[in-house]
């Protein structure tokens, strides 16, 4: 019988994830492209994805509420494809530039938005945490980022990602 693969330490992680950017033609001057659907692809989406959300907004999302009032920070849903389904707190502190990022249909798995905790999370099927200057592109690397795997009753299919991020000052705080 074979050991279980020990976990990943977290520079691993790290310098995997950064490793699978550069192969993915991405550099550190890269622009998130979140690759946000078409309105129609949207709707698709969120339909298909309904009892996710409607799960995580009556199961999880209470557990989260003393969060979301007592800091500046987000939570967001993504499907196992990296694309937000929907978010919860203030969007405030978002750059104008990265809005869209925040919206539903946007992808943030790492081919096309660098590492970030959801697309890592993704990419590892572990909980992860991306620090400010972790994060590959350099347009995110203000965020400081905790996303962890939803997966199946027996945890081997992963059905979305639920995030926290903040800007790193605030997130300090």
């Amino acid at each position: 019988m074979a050991l279980p693969a020990l976990p990943l330490s977290h520079d691993a992680i790290i310098q995997d994830s950064w490793s699978r950017c550069r192969a993915f033609g991405l550099s550190h001057q890269s622009a998130p492209a979140f690759d946000q659907l078409p309105a129609e692809g949207i709707a698709q989406l969120l339909e298909s994805q309904h009892s996710l959300v409607q799960t995580t907004h009556q199961e999880v999302l209470p557990y989260y509420e003393n969060i979301l009032s007592n800091s500046n920070c987000l939570i967001m849903l993504a499907d196992h494809q990296g694309q937000v389904l929907t978010s919860w707190g203030t969007q405030r502190f978002i750059e104008p530039n990265l809005a869209r990022g925040f919206r539903a249909g946007a992808s943030w798995m790492e081919r096309c938005s660098g590492t970030n905790a959801i697309g890592t999370a993704i990419a590892t099927h572990e909980p992860v945490q991306i620090y400010a200057s972790e994060h590959y592109c350099i347009d995110v690397k203000q965020w400081t980022c905790a996303a962890a795997p939803i997966l199946d009753p027996l945890g081997r299919t992963l059905l979305g990602v639920v995030d926290v991020s903040g800007v790193k000052e605030r997130s300090e705080e």
